[in-house]
């Protein structure tokens, strides 16, 4: 068993961790949790952005830590957040595939000789890979992360979801809406726990950096400017804002939409296919002079500041990062009313909400905001005491191995042990 590293922390230790039991009285375990993190890449989105995060801000006196992946390429990634720490890809094309079967026992066998106490894996298709090979292994507390509400599953991943999440100790989410949802899906609500985002709270904006950044995009300094920051794909919501824009330029000629973020969707060829769908409705409205649309960017934090609003107009989410993000740089958000949103933004005191699709909502909200200075100032003031109270990282981090050891306390000695050995040994 090869792992990829760059400057471990834990090098040297290895061999003393590889034949440490699980099979020890959990609930002694009282010093430092070996958890093994599975995504299924790291390209850039909220719960990459959050899982990155989270283990910047893990204590590595508490926490050993290995990583798995479906996408080798995400080991290649310059993320020192994560590469200093053990890698392995375990790359698959299709579940439905003897390939697929022999990686599942390939990374059971694995856990069996890192001995995790926990296998915390993110989103249908790690929880679906990592979650079967972590029971098998007999690894003494799973954990499944599920951040959004499923829209793009089907029928068929739905239910294939949620029994292999039955395998699970714990099911996470990041909203109360999705508990819910989960909960009338026939998940099992005593699984379900909710660990929120967190957010790092940046200085306030900086007028030279203001200036240099609009200078940097073409955009006037006395410009009105509405910023999106996504992952762009259908369900964010873009026509809708596009839409919306024609109202808000009717009544505000010096407005400007700045749409940050790269198109992700199945594969290049539909990537393409909606870039192009999005430039030439802008084309279309006539407004294709006042969007730009920057693609990825890693300088988000800076982009926020020398906004006027940040806008989210999806029809479906979690518990957005973009909102979190503006909320804490004291930018004041208009968003949709959807999913964990309502959770974060109180309507008129931190931040302005719309109904999904209701475009002619959706520009009276933004022409309300861009013009009214005083609402702007206090909803942003607001919403920014809100994020640095309720969502630092270090609370993330508190109620995560909160969640790891009151698994681990209800364990027993030799729980998963038998079959575990039985298929693996």
């Amino acid at each position: 068993m090869k792992f990829k590293r760059h400057s471990s922390p834990i090098n040297g230790r290895n061999a003393n961790v590889a034949h440490m039991s699980v099979n020890v009285a959990p609930n002694l375990i009282s010093g430092r949790l070996r958890v093994f993190s599975f995504v299924p890449h790291l390209r850039c989105g909220g719960t990459e952005n959050q899982l990155i995060k989270l283990t910047e801000h893990c204590d590595p006196n508490r926490f050993d830590r290995w990583f798995g992946f479906l996408d080798s390429a995400a080991i290649e990634q310059d993320n020192e957040a994560v590469s200093r720490w053990p890698l392995k890809a375990y790359p698959i094309s299709t579940f439905l595939s003897p390939s697929a079967v022999r990686q599942v026992f390939r990374l059971a066998r694995d856990l069996r000789k890192i001995r995790p106490h926990v296998l915390h894996s993110y989103n249908f298709y790690a929880n679906v890979f990592s979650i079967p090979a972590a029971r098998l292994a007999g690894v003494p507390c799973i954990v499944a992360s599920i951040r959004d509400m499923g829209v793009y599953m089907t029928p068929m991943q739905k239910r294939v979801h949620r029994s292999v999440c039955r395998l699970a100790d714990r099911v996470a989410v990041n909203a109360e809406a999705i508990k819910t949802w989960l909960a009338e899906s026939g998940y099992p609500a005593e699984k379900i726990r909710v660990i929120r985002n967190g957010v790092e709270i940046p200085e306030h904006a900086d007028t030279d950096s203001r200036a240099e950044l609009r200078a940097e995009l073409g955009i006037p300094i006395s410009a009105s400017v509405a910023i999106m920051t996504a992952r762009l794909n259908p369900k964010k919501g873009v026509e809708d804002l596009l839409v919306a824009a024609v109202k808000v330029l009717g009544e505000m000629p010096n407005a400007w939409f700045v749409i940050v973020g790269d198109v992700v969707l199945q594969s290049r060829e539909k990537e393409r296919a909606y870039s192009e769908r999005l430039n030439t409705l802008a084309l279309e409205l006539g407004i294709s002079e006042r969007v730009l649309f920057t693609g990825y960017r890693r300088d988000v934090a800076a982009l926020l500041k020398m906004a006027d609003v940040s806008v989210l107009p999806s029809w479906s989410e979690g518990l957005p990062n973009a909102v979190l993000e503006a909320m804490a740089a004291g930018v004041p958000v208009v968003s949709t009313r959807v999913g964990g949103v309502p959770e974060l933004i109180d309507d008129g005191v931190t931040g302005v909400l719309v109904d999904p699709h209701d475009v002619a909502g959706l520009g009276r909200a933004l022409i309300r905001v861009m013009s009214d200075r005083a609402l702007a100032k206090r909803i942003s003031s607001a919403a920014r005491e809100r994020a640095s109270v309720d969502f630092s990282f270090d609370r993330v981090v508190g109620v995560t191995e909160a969640l790891y050891r009151e698994v681990l306390a209800d364990q027993t000695v030799n729980r998963r042990r038998s079959l575990s050995s039985l298929l693996l040994s």
